[in-house]
């Protein structure tokens, strides 16, 4: 098939300013004496590489190189809040320039996915996951309130008016992502179950905390949370060691739905204070292990 008439660069530039105007494709067409799919493809071509130039397409259409989609790939799993455009601007930093549905292409070939936004409401995923329409605004220039996670670094800067802009050291800004408020999640909490039906885990590394801390006697003690570390733990004497562990192994073996591992505890009826005292624990790992291990912030 032959190579169909190739229009001038000023006669490009002409459809899409008229478009920008608000000039619909019909329009356009009856005004430059142009077919409608010419007017239509040109402007659709304007908007997926951002430019009217004529782009070179020896054969096929041109690919993503095995270079460029390994960069891609890295990028993505470093930082998976990139978006589409972040990736597209970063090829043509080094000389590739393609559409962002091509990058699209390439990250589900690879398995994953790029992000509209950086940061969204659990409530817009939910709804989103269920095929409702939603508009997402933000107060402010970054996604996100006051849990926000900030990218690029310079944004950083500018939120807490720090003046001048990061070190060169630190290298590109849009390889940081700071969260102003860490999030510690419960591992089978509902925020843990709401990211797995949201698919947002496809994006993100958790991490498991290694351990918990109490300040005590001027000196900072790490939280026996298994049977060897209560035998090994300061925080004890030798026979509190002893029944700390039988606790523990206690709480392990647990199964509401199986009456060999309750012990004479009574799950609906027994307080934990009656627990506490089955085991004979005294007050100071009491006090640790029900803020410091089951997180309560009181002794209600």
């Amino acid at each position: 098939m032959g190579k169909t008439k190739e229009h001038s660069k000023a006669i490009r530039d002409k459809i899409v300013e008229g478009h920008k105007a608000g000039k619909g494709y019909k329009t356009l067409s009856k005004e430059l004496g142009l077919p409608v799919f010419t007017v239509g493809s040109i402007i659709r071509k304007c908007k997926a590489y951002g430019t009217t130039v004529s782009l070179p397409r020896p054969g096929q259409p041109l690919k993503v190189s095995s270079r460029a989609e390994a960069r891609l790939v890295r990028r993505v799993k470093a930082n998976p809040r990139t978006t589409r455009k972040e990736l597209r601007e970063d090829l043509m930093a080094v000389g590739t320039l393609v559409s962002v549905n091509t990058i699209s292409n390439v990250l589900h070939r690879n398995d994953l996915r790029s992000r509209r936004a950086r940061k969204e409401c659990i409530l817009s995923g939910i709804m989103s996951v269920n095929g409702k329409k939603v508009l997402h605004m933000d107060r402010n220039s970054y996604y996100g309130g006051d849990s926000a996670s900030i990218t690029p670094l310079e944004d950083l800067y500018k939120r807490f008016n720090i003046p001048g802009s990061p070190p060169e050291t630190m290298g590109r800004g849009r390889d940081w992502n700071v969260d102003l408020i860490p999030k510690f999640l419960m591992a089978n909490g509902q925020l843990v179950k709401m990211l797995m039906y949201t698919e947002v885990t496809r994006y993100l590394d958790f991490k498991v905390i290694e351990g918990s801390f109490v300040y005590k006697g001027g000196k900072i003690y790490k939280v026996p949370s298994t049977e060897a570390e209560a035998l090994s733990s300061s925080l004890m004497g030798l026979f509190e060691k002893r029944r700390f562990k039988k606790f523990l192994s206690f709480v392990a073996s647990f199964d509401e739905n199986d009456p060999k591992t309750l012990e004479g505890v009574d799950p609906k009826r027994t307080t934990m204070l009656e627990v506490y005292k089955k085991f004979d624990l005294g007050q100071d790992v009491v006090d640790f292990t029900g803020h410091a291990l089951a997180l309560y912030r009181t002794d209600e």
